[in-house]
């Protein structure tokens, strides 16, 4: 049996998460001369100017985008609506299973209910992470400004914690 799960992770850690894994993969979106074009993405953390930064897509409303679908994922920076985000909700629904990564440690549970039988190895213990030297690092109030921006994603995150009929892995 197909069993569709998708993972979703609280919006800022995944930009962080996302910011500081490609400073590690030497990804040269943000980069100048090898070094974190500190100036466009610090105005956007700092003061929230982010509509210079490349791949804006990922700091405004990246998993509304994603699940709304292609219009949503081409409509201008800080333009989703709540229709993006109501699309986005229908298409979480139609997930088996909905995990949410700070509660990693609950996916035994649902191997569990799955009836997947994993020995000692391959069972997830929820304590592993990458380990990558923080280049990035939200401040206070750069959470704050990106709570803003990331407002129908926070909504989401937070409705999918709460979704019925689903076993939902939180806890």
């Amino acid at each position: 049996e197909l069993l569709n799960i998708i993972i979703l992770r609280h919006p800022t850690s995944r930009l962080e998460s996302y910011l500081n894994y490609g400073a590690e993969k030497g990804w040269r979106h943000y980069e100048i001369g090898g070094e974190p074009d500190r100036k466009t993405l610090q105005k956007c953390l700092d003061h929230g100017e982010c509509e210079n930064v490349m791949h804006q897509h990922q700091i405004d409303n990246y998993i509304t985008r994603t699940l709304a679908g292609p219009e949503a994922s081409a409509t201008d920076y800080r333009n989703l609506t709540i229709s993006h985000l109501q699309l986005a909700k229908t298409q979480l629904e139609k997930y088996d299973h909905v995990v949410i990564l700070e509660e990693l440690n609950k996916l035994n549970e649902l191997l569990n209910t799955l009836g997947w039988d994993l020995t000692e190895g391959d069972v997830v213990h929820g304590s592993h992470r990458n380990i990558v030297e923080k280049k990035f690092s939200f401040s206070s109030e750069a959470q704050r400004r990106l709570s803003k921006i990331n407002d129908l994603d926070i909504k989401l995150y937070n409705w999918a914690k709460n979704m019925k009929n689903k076993v939902v892995v939180t806890s």
